[in-house]
């Protein structure tokens, strides 16, 4: 964990708890041009999405492509492009976390779980790798 950039997931820790992403599933990005409430970012967002729509947004070069109903970002439509990995510094396209009861679990089965939130995922993240 000690080549992770943690300037970047702080970003991503503060873009995850900002409220401006729609929890969604399976996907990256899911229906982009549906349009949110309260100024958020049209669509629904796995986890691993707003850590592409993040690292797009401060810079990183990536290619965005909707197909059908999900928004491709760096090729992937379900995790990290290699792009994305190494500009955060994860070991994986779909990073471990460590839950609040020290449990372990990959980021989009997290993100998969109906009742878990973006804010809770935020929270994993800052446990991993930056505590």
């Amino acid at each position: 964990m000690a080549d992770v950039n943690k300037g970047r997931i702080r970003l991503l820790v503060a873009a995850l708890r900002s409220g401006l992403y729609v929890k969604g599933t399976g996907f990256l990005h899911r229906d982009p041009y549906t349009p949110q409430g309260s100024g958020a970012f049209p669509g629904f967002w796995c986890c691993l999405g707003v850590a592409a729509d993040v690292a797009h947004r401060f810079g990183l070069p990536v290619i965005r492509e909707v197909l059908g109903r999900c928004e491709y970002i760096g090729g992937s439509s379900g995790y990290l492009s290699a792009s994305v990995r190494d500009w955060y510094g994860f070991a994986t396209r779909d990073p471990e976390l460590l839950q609040a009861d020290g449990a372990r679990i990959l980021a989009s089965e997290w993100n998969d779980q109906p009742d878990s939130t973006l804010e809770e995922i935020a929270d994993g993240f800052e446990r991993t790798f930056l505590a």
